[in-house]
């Protein structure tokens, strides 16, 4: 029923009769696109963003993002980042389309404490927050009272939440007991004086029982 006659054609314009063909030529494309991550991802570590088919890439998502890379990345993830990440391929004049989740966890601000110093044979109690778990280096038992040595020893407790973690370090120092000398007995008559003086390893004050005054 056409009434265009194509060039180098033999019928004429018209009305004609007899068998026609129609030719379709196909343009290869892409069928699917899928994507994936390799999330969840814990605050401060880099997205990887993963991509397949053939084509040209255009990448969108939160916080602004944007790409037109196969596989981007995203540094220093924050939870600002977290959500649907939104991929078009489009090759020869084809598109595909395709999502990915990405979960960004925050992660927990650990508290050791304040650091602490104590006598000779006292125990000491580390007890961290901020966390659901903890696990303190040297085998220590969060909120456990243990003994120490002389010395200062720091202290690193690891804290978690789900599958995020973060540290913090507390230091305890343990002071040795001084070696105090009240000097040799001393005897003396009624109504004399006597004069005790102590010593002792440290240079320290001292405190007598009944008033007395030392030296």
């Amino acid at each position: 029923g056409s009434s265009l006659t194509p060039a180098g054609g033999t019928c004429t314009q018209g009305i004609n009769n007899g068998p026609g063909i129609l030719t379709i030529t196909y343009v290869a494309g892409i069928g699917t696109a899928t994507t994936s991550n390799a999330g969840p991802y814990c605050a401060g570590a880099t997205i990887q963003l993963n991509a397949t088919g053939t084509g040209a890439y255009s990448w969108t998502g939160p916080n602004g993002f944007t790409s037109t890379l196969q596989n981007p990345t995203i540094p220093n993830s924050t939870t600002a980042n977290a959500g649907v990440y939104n991929l078009t391929v489009t090759a020869t004049g084809c598109t595909a389309t395709a999502t990915t989740t990405v979960v960004v966890n925050t992660v927990p601000t650990v508290n050791a404490g304040v650091d602490q110093s104590i006598c000779q044979g006292n125990q000491v109690t580390l007890t961290a927050t901020g966390a659901t778990t903890y696990s303190w280096n040297n085998a220590i038992p969060n909120g456990v009272p243990f003994t120490q040595s002389v010395g200062t020893v720091n202290y690193t407790v690891t804290g978690t939440v789900g599958a995020c973690s973060a540290t913090d370090q507390v230091a305890v120092t343990v002071n040795a007991l001084p070696t105090v000398n009240a000097g040799p007995d001393v005897a003396i008559c009624n109504t004399t004086t006597v004069t005790l003086t102590a010593t002792t390893s440290f240079t320290q004050s001292f405190s007598w029982n009944n008033g007395v005054v030392n030296g």
